[in-house]
C-alpha cells in the first residue's frame, strides 16, 4: 500500500511539471519552434505550458509558415502583453459550423492587439472578437478590418482608460459591445478617454450592449442547415424560414453570386476555396462558412 501511495505521489509530481497545451495548427506550432518558444522542437500538436505562459510579446505576422488558420492554444499565453496576428490567414477552421471568431478574454495582461486582415498573401477571416476580461488594453488596431462585425469589450470596458482603437475598412459595419452604449456613443464617463478612429468608405462603427455575439444564436432563431459542406458543384439550404437574400462572398469580402431561395445552389463555376454564405430572413442575418472543393 505504501509503495502504491509513493508511486501515486511521484506520478502526480511528474504530471505537475509536464502540463501541455494543445496546438492543432502545424504552422502555428512551427512558428513557435522558430521563435524558440516550443522547446521540444517537434511538431506534435502540443507545447509545454511552461514554455508559453511567460511569453509577453508574440508576432505571428512575420512567420515564414503561413497561413496560420487556427491559433488554438493562445488562451494559455497568459502573460502576453502584445499580440500581432495581422495577415496570418486566420479562419478558425476547426469550428466550421459557425463564422470565424477569436476569444482572447483569458489574456488578462494583454495591452496591444494588431489584427489587420490583409497580408502580403494571406487574409484573416475574422467576424467576432471577444475581449471581455482584458482590463489592461491600450491599443486595438486593424488597418483592414475585412469581415469583422463585432468586438465584444463588455466587462473590460469599464476599466479601460485611454483606449486607442484604429480601424480601416471599406464597407463593413462594426458593432462594439460595451456596458453602457449611450455613454460610449456620447463619449461620456470612461469612454471620454477613448480615442476611436474608423476610416471607412461606407461602414459605420456603433456601440451596443446586445451586439449579435455568435451566429449560433442566430441559427436558433432561423433554424437552417447548409449541406453538403464542403461542396463540389452545388449545395442545399434547408430552412423553416423564408430567406429574403442569399449571397456568396469570397474570403476577401467580394460578392461572387446572389441567389433567390431555391432547392439547388450551383457553385460549379466557382473556384475551389473558402467562401461565406450570407443569409437574411425577417428574423436575422447570419453568415455560414462554405468550403468549395
Amino acid at each position: 500500500m505504501k509503495t502504491i501511495l509513493k508511486f501515486t505521489i511521484i506520478l502526480m509530481s511528474l504530471t505537475g511539471f509536464t502540463q501541455t497545451t494543445s496546438i492543432y495548427d502545424p504552422n502555428f506550432e512551427q512558428t513557435l519552434i522558430d521563435l524558440g518558444i516550443d522547446s521540444d522542437g517537434v511538431i506534435n500538436q502540443q507545447v509545454l505550458t511552461s514554455d508559453i505562459n511567460q511569453v509577453t510579446h508574440l508576432d505571428l505576422s512575420t512567420s515564414n509558415h503561413l497561413p496560420i488558420e487556427d491559433i488554438e492554444g493562445i488562451e494559455n499565453f497568459t502573460a502576453l502583453k502584445v499580440l500581432n496576428i495581422s495577415g496570418i490567414g486566420f479562419e478558425n477552421i476547426f469550428e466550421s459550423d459557425i463564422a470565424p471568431y477569436l476569444d482572447l478574454s483569458t489574456l488578462t495582461a494583454l495591452e496591444e492587439l494588431y489584427f489587420t486582415s490583409e497580408g502580403d498573401a494571406h487574409e484573416n477571416a475574422l467576424f467576432h472578437l471577444f475581449l471581455t476580461n482584458n482590463p489592461n488594453l491600450t491599443t486595438l488596431e486593424s488597418l483592414d478590418v475585412g469581415w469583422l462585425e463585432v468586438i465584444d469589450l463588455e466587462g473590460s470596458d469599464v476599466n479601460l482608460n485611454n483606449l486607442t482603437m484604429n480601424f480601416t475598412g471599406d464597407w463593413q459595419d462594426i458593432c462594439i459591445n460595451v456596458t453602457d452604449p449611450v455613454a460610449a456613443q456620447n463619449a461620456q464617463g470612461v469612454y471620454a478617454s477613448w480615442n476611436v478612429t474608423y476610416n471607412s468608405q461606407t461602414g459605420v462603427l456603433s456601440y451596443s450592449d446586445d451586439c449579435e455575439i455568435l451566429h449560433t444564436a442566430s441559427k436558433e432563431k432561423i433554424n437552417f442547415s447548409l449541406y453538403p459542406n464542403p461542396a463540389s458543384h452545388q449545395f442545399h439550404i434547408k430552412s423553416t424560414e423564408n430567406l429574403d437574400q442569399i449571397k456568396l462572398y469570397n474570403i476577401q469580402g467580394k460578392l461572387i453570386k446572389t441567389f433567390h431561395q431555391q432547392e439547388i445552389y450551383d457553385v460549379s463555376d466557382v473556384a475551389s476555396g473558402v467562401y461565406f454564405v450570407k443569409l437574411r430572413s425577417d428574423l436575422q442575418e447570419l453568415t455560414q462558412k462554405l468550403i468549395v472543393q
